[in-house]
C-alpha cells in the first residue's frame, strides 16, 4: 500500500459497528502507508431516521484521527464530488504543484438540466 497516496475511510453512518471498526483501519493505513492522505466519509447522510451516528459523533472522531471528516448521501448526490475533491484536490497540488485550477459551479442548467461543475486538472 505504500504507492497509494490518497484513500476513503468510508462507514454507514446507520450503524455503530462500521463507524467503530474505523480506528482499526485508520491503524492498519498507518502501518502500512507513508504519509497517504485519507479522507473519513460517513455515507448515507440522507437516512436521518435510522442514522446511529451523529454529525458531531463522526467529526469529533477524525478529529481525534487526524483527519478530514464528510457525510455523503450517493442516492441523493449529497457531497459525493466535494469528497473526491476534497481527497484528490491536495494530492494533485503536491504532484503537479499550479495544476489544479477550481472554478465556481455553473448557473443552474435551464429546463431543469443537471447543473454541471467543473475542475480543472492542466
Amino acid at each position: 500500500m505504500k504507492e497509494h497516496t490518497g484513500l476513503f475511510l468510508h462507514t454507514m453512518l446507520l450503524t455503530k459497528k462500521t463507524f467503530e471498526d474505523v480506528a482499526i483501519w485508520k491503524q492498519e493505513v498507518d502501518n502500512y502507508s507513508e504519509e497517504a492522505d485519507i479522507l473519513l466519509v460517513g455515507n448515507k447522510c440522507d437516512s436521518m431516521d435510522d442514522r446511529a451516528i451523529p454529525k458531531e459523533e463522526g467529526r469529533l472522531k477524525a478529529e481525534k484521527m487526524k483527519i478530514p471528516f464528510i457525510e455523503t448521501s450517493a442516492k441523493n448526490d449529497i457531497n459525493v464530488d466535494e469528497a473526491v475533491l476534497q481527497l484528490v484536490t491536495p494530492i494533485v497540488e503536491r504532484q503537479f504543484p499550479g495544476a489544479v485550477e477550481t472554478k465556481s459551479p455553473a448557473p443552474p442548467a435551464p429546463s431543469g438540466a443537471p447543473a454541471r461543475r467543473s475542475c480543472v486538472i492542466s
